[in-house]
């Protein structure tokens, strides 16, 4: 009986994942590819993944075909995060830039 249960589960886990988590993520995951910067609920809904990614290795990390899934879909997370970090780290670095070119500037004498 429980196992019957903990299958429900899993399947409703995957299809969510499958219908709302992963189109999101490949939907980031091309802003990121254009150069653009996470936004504050992109940054939430990777969170959020994340923590549902938990929840699910530890309910199934035994069987072998859910940690491959599980295993993919946290990949495709690491990627998006990673792209996300290097995003902003070159806004960062360009914002910068900008505020130095400012500052020359204004303390530059008319």
């Amino acid at each position: 009986m429980q196992h019957q249960a903990d299958e429900k589960l899993l399947v409703v886990m995957l299809d969510d994942m499958i219908d709302h988590a992963i189109p999101r993520l490949l939907c980031i995951r091309k802003h990121l590819r254009n150069g653009e910067v996470l936004a504050d609920a992109d940054i939430h809904f990777l969170t959020g993944v994340l923590d549902h990614l938990s929840l699910c290795y530890s309910g199934y990390h035994n069987d072998p075909q859910c940690r491959v899934i599980f295993a993919s879909i946290t990949h495709l997370l690491f990627k998006v995060i990673k792209r996300g970090l290097k995003n902003e780290k070159r806004m960062n670095k360009h914002l910068l830039k900008l505020k130095d070119r400012q500052f020359e500037l204004s303390a530059t004498p008319i």
